[in-house]
């Protein structure tokens, strides 16, 4: 079905005195070029569909702020949890303020990580900064910093890389030597920085995803750098007004279908069926979050009217529902601070929402108690139980 020159080559070199043969894939884009299909056609109809209406739909919420913030630590969890992860979401929202950068979970700190590179990605944009391979080797230094106060962008890797095993004879994917890496990040950069090829943005995503996937050019963290380069690439392109699209929860739920694919690409060359997974995927990622939308919308506006039946207490305690809103598991103290209303208001507030079966308590205690926004963080823990 494909031409030799989709194949890539394997080049000989040597690790502690061993030989091996490690993998270089032939450059983007494609050759020869994508074969897309009527079912190509229909999919990337139906991807640009479903990103368009999820588009609309957050656009219309009167929370749109906190919907954006807690969708792409989500998202952040997600992409953590491919490479296995055990943190819950709730563990997560646990974590506040200063208190990320003390973690000891390293699980919790790479999630933290991912949101800063992600902030730090559309950051960049907006300076009109263009993406590069040096703007990924700073995205990469902030995916895996450690201690955060490193500032230093982090090189491509200058040992061979072995994956699924600790040395060449064991490991299940050998990719590109270092000495390969400059080329091949090189036209990845001219492929990213090329506005004339007349292909979807959606379908770019997808090419640069897996190329990088396969290019891995830095020591660890190549999975978590692909998936966000590729919702850097649709948020650059304009196809989401927030890069807020959790494709990292459909590879979660497909991983053997994501690994598969992936390799297809290495053995056989076959683009056309990773490009029609990761269509699949962005379709269902955008329904998805436009139903979760939808649903959360309604359910705060029912809230609020409910809230608007307390009288006197309605003004504190719609005070109170809006700061769950960002913060869907909160104690006492912490909402007490952030909005500048004594604890015994707050508790107040609480045992209201909590007769309107708005918020439960989650610890059983009578200390440390802490408060749950119980439907809405239904709605956001969906799909984010860690990979048994």
């Amino acid at each position: 079905m494909h031409s030799s020159s989709r194949h890539g080559t394997y080049v000989t070199a040597t690790l502690g005195g061993e030989d091996y043969r490690a993998f270089v894939p032939p450059p983007l884009p494609p050759t020869p070029p994508l074969l897309l299909d009527q079912g190509h056609h229909a999919l990337l109809e139906h991807a640009s569909y479903e990103l368009g209406r999820m588009n609309g739909i957050v656009a219309d919420l009167p929370e749109r702020a906190p919907f954006v913030h807690l969708y792409t630590r989500k998202e952040a969890l997600l992409s953590v949890q491919i490479g296995g992860a055990e943190n819950s979401f709730q563990d997560f929202l646990l974590l506040h303020g200063d208190e990320a950068n003390e973690i000891a979970s390293d699980d919790a700190r790479a999630i933290t990580n991912y949101v800063a590179a992600l902030k730090y990605a559309i950051a960049r944009l907006a300076d009109g900064v263009a993406l590069s391979a040096a703007l990924l080797q700073e995205l990469h230094q902030q995916l895996t910093r450690s201690p955060p106060t490193d500032d230093i962008p982090t090189a491509f890797r200058d040992q061979q890389l072995c994956v699924g095993g600790a040395e060449p004879a064991t490991a299940s994917y050998l990719p590109p030597p270092p000495a390969r890496l400059p080329a091949l990040m090189q036209n990845l950069e001219t492929f990213l920085r090329d506005q004339r090829q007349r292909r979807s943005i959606l379908i770019k995503a997808a090419l640069v995803q897996g190329q990088l996937e396969l290019i891995r050019p830095f020591a660890d963290g190549n999975g978590r750098l692909g998936r966000l380069l590729a919702l850097i690439v649709l948020y650059a392109g304009r196809v989401m007004d927030d890069p807020i699209l959790c494709l990292s929860g459909y590879f979660k739920g497909h991983s053997r279908l994501y690994f598969d694919h992936l390799t297809r690409v290495r053995t056989e060359g076959n683009w056309e069926q990773w490009v029609s997974f990761f269509l699949k995927g962005i379709a269902e990622s955008a329904s998805k979050i436009a139903k979760a939308a939808l649903a959360i919308g309604f359910m705060f506006k029912q809230d609020r009217r409910h809230i608007d039946r307390l009288g006197r207490a309605a003004s504190s305690t719609h005070r109170m529902h809006q700061l769950l809103q960002s913060n869907p598991i909160i104690s006492a103290p912490a909402a007490a601070h952030a909005l500048g209303l004594s604890e015994p208001t707050i508790r107040a507030c609480l045992k209201h929402l909590e007769k309107l079966e708005i918020v439960r308590e989650l610890t059983g205690k009578q200390r440390n108690r802490l408060f749950v926004y119980n439907r809405y963080f239904e709605i956001l823990n969906e799909g984010t139980a860690p990979l048994l």
